[in-house]
């Protein structure tokens, strides 16, 4: 089996990792497959030129928090039967957005020239209105005393996976 491991980001990368044993995977130096300028400065730059004797771990996945989505949370790969277009497919989400993501867990490799494989928003219909929706839309609807600032998002398995 594999280990992947939601990293949220310092600045501007959210990240999935494979971890290994004895795997670097650059805090304070990289954030996802971006070098930062100093430990503690949130300025990042490409990979210099001799980044392959830096022996970093980079991510099997990343995204940039341009959409609003600044907490990555997950997730697990789908061996159930209920939804066979998912089956296979690494599901993780966003706590402060809500959104919902999945990529084919085939595709997550490690990434070095940024090149993150695709992944997709995994769309929420409310049963109730037929609209599609963030799990934070469902939450602040149905909970009309406040308003949530994130969700928190759980991920489980059953005996259908």
């Amino acid at each position: 089996g594999r280990l992947l491991l939601s990293d949220i980001g310092q600045d501007y990368v959210e990240e999935i990792n494979e971890i290994v044993s004895g795997g670097n995977y650059g805090w304070g130096h990289r954030e996802g497959t971006y070098a930062v300028s100093a430990p503690g400065n949130a300025d990042i730059f490409p990979l210099p030129p001799n980044d392959d004797t830096c022996g970093y771990t980079y991510p099997v996945l990343q995204y940039d928090r341009d959409d609003g989505d600044v907490a990555i949370s997950g997730g697990y790969v789908y061996r159930g039967s209920a939804i066979p277009d998912l089956y296979g497919e690494y599901l993780f989400g966003d706590l402060t957005s809500g959104r919902v993501f999945h990529a084919a867990e085939s595709s997550l490799v490690e990434q070095v020239a940024g090149n993150s494989p695709a992944f997709e928003v995994f769309q929420l219909v409310d049963a109730a209105d037929g609209q599609v929706k963030t799990l934070k839309q469902m939450i602040n609807e149905a909970n009309k005393d406040c308003c949530a600032s994130r969700t928190d998002l759980r991920y489980g398995m059953d005996d259908d996976g």
